[in-house]
């Protein structure tokens, strides 16, 4: 029996896999052939169709190793960051990659990487969220177009070319019959490979599909204006305090000017408390997700030990009922941080069911200050778990204005 050649043992398929890759990023997608990586990896055609069979077998097999690069996100984490996580590591390695894109052209992606990766865990998150079977599905369906198509508009890789080329198209259009088009050349020139386009029409499609989860029950979603979502990032979400230990970590790398003020808070799905500078906004500390309670707090240094000062509901973003105090307190409790037996300040938020606006009650007084209806005992703010194109009727600075100073500014308005 022959011996096999010690190429071929090393033609596992993570090296074609590899190859191939480098030869279509280095040459371009028309440059992949048997041949030509048969020769690259020094063995024959026969032998590299022994492992592919075709061009449709080797490109799976590029596809799905390449696919093993995506992240694994735990399966606790909340599904507003764990979706908007698997689709952008999926855009960067489509962008980073367009060669592979042109070749797969309308091929279903189906290895068993991709699969294990992004679209079974994708789909288990989404119907543990609370989505039906067919939400969860064209949620994954919109977001994977998006994705898909973004990468393969422009070639990410060379910006410039890109740019170069539609700037030479347009300069042969009569701008009397394309007055747009050639008018705004400005304009239409960086978004064409500005990738935070497809970030943020990521952000807005995630934020459209949010399971409608509302309440104590399920966590309050972000319910603010759209054009503040779409700053979150890592970086500046809240610092996390888990314990005692990471409480103090924080606290003491904050100044005397800082801890006069209140914090931003938020406790996040997972029930962790996260700070913020008080001028922060909710959803960036929040990272976007749901929250079991948000609001603001206060920190007083008391025989030793750290203890809440005040502490409020006070988040215009999430718009959290009072009840949310439960889960406060238990994360507050889990940190090993001292508190009162409640919020020292209540914020009552409702919306009115007759003209949709968002009221803040004072002294009981249920009823709402746009047109008099009036409005209902229990929490209602995001009940019916549907995205308001403008995100709320009122600015969100505006009525931490009006609810720290008591005096009206420009938007909000209170019942009283």
């Amino acid at each position: 029996m022959p011996r096999q050649s010690a190429s071929l043992d090393l033609a596992t398929p993570r090296h074609i896999a590899e190859t191939a890759l480098r030869i279509v990023d280095q040459d371009g997608h028309t440059a992949l052939s048997f041949r030509t990586l048969a020769a690259a990896l020094d063995i024959s055609v026969a032998a590299l169709q022994r492992r592919c069979t075709d061009l449709a077998g080797l490109l799976d097999l590029v596809t799905d190793q390449l696919a093993a690069r995506l992240p694994q996100i735990p399966a606790d984490a909340d599904w507003t960051s764990a979706t908007e996580q698997r689709f952008s590591a999926l855009y960067e390695l489509l962008t980073a990659h367009p060669g592979l894109v042109a070749l797969r052209g309308a091929r279903p992606w189906l290895g068993p990487q991709l699969l294990k990766r992004l679209v079974e865990p994708q789909l288990a998150h989404s119907l543990k969220a609370g989505m039906t079977p067919e939400a969860a599905i064209v949620t994954y369906r919109r977001l994977y177009l998006l994705t898909l198509g973004s990468a393969s508009f422009v070639d990410h890789r060379d910006p410039k070319t890109a740019q170069t080329a539609t700037r030479q198209a347009l300069a042969a259009l009569d701008p009397e019959e394309f007055p747009e088009l050639t008018g705004h050349l400005p304009a239409l020139l960086p978004a064409l490979v500005d990738h935070e386009v497809y970030y943020g029409a990521l952000r807005q499609l995630i934020d459209a599909a949010v399971p409608a989860r509302a309440g104590a029950e399920g966590g309050y979603r972000y319910v603010g204006p759209p054009d503040l979502r779409v700053l979150v990032r890592p970086e500046a979400e809240g610092r996390s305090i888990r314990s005692a230990a990471d409480f103090d970590d924080w606290v003491s790398t904050r100044t005397a000017v800082e801890l006069a003020e209140p914090f931003t808070f938020v406790v996040d799905s997972a029930g962790v408390l996260r700070l913020a500078p008080r001028r922060s906004e909710h959803v960036i500390c929040a990272g976007g997700g749901h929250v079991l309670g948000a609001g603001e707090m206060s920190f007083r240094a008391e025989g030793g030990r750290w203890m809440v000062g005040e502490v409020s509901n006070q988040s215009t973003g999430y718009c959290p009922d009072v009840s949310s105090w439960a889960a406060v307190a238990r994360a507050l409790d889990a940190a090993g941080i001292d508190h009162p037996a409640g919020f020292t300040h209540e914020v009552v938020f409702r919306r009115c069911p007759a003209c949709d606006q968002l009221n803040i009650v004072r002294e009981e007084y249920f009823v709402c200050v746009f047109c008099d209806e009036e409005l209902p005992q229990e929490w209602n703010v995001d009940g019916a778990g549907r995205q308001r194109a403008g995100g709320l009727s009122v600015g969100s600075g505006a009525m931490r204005d009006h609810l720290v100073t008591g005096v009206d500014q420009p938007g909000p308005r209170v019942a009283r």
